[in-house]
């Protein structure tokens, strides 16, 4: 999807500043994962992590996201 926004002169957003502060709240409001918003952010999820610690914004990880994670690192031989 692509959206298209024209802000006033005054508004001294880039496009990366926008990705970040539209993936930071879409991540609060569980719309989006945490790999969800590392790849709208253009981030590692690492970084993106650390963005999130810096706000205060808590990472939800489940017991379903443990599994996925789990079965994703058996299935790579650990």
């Amino acid at each position: 999807m692509q959206i298209t926004i024209d802000l006033p002169d005054s508004v001294a957003l880039t496009e990366v500043d926008i990705r970040l502060e539209l993936a930071i709240v879409l991540f609060q409001r569980e719309q989006i994962t945490l790999g969800l918003g590392s790849q709208l952010t253009q981030l590692s999820q690492i970084e993106f992590q650390r963005v999130l610690a810096s706000r205060g914004i808590p990472v939800h990880y489940g017991v379903e996201d443990l599994d996925q994670d789990l079965q994703g690192l058996a299935a790579e031989g650990w």
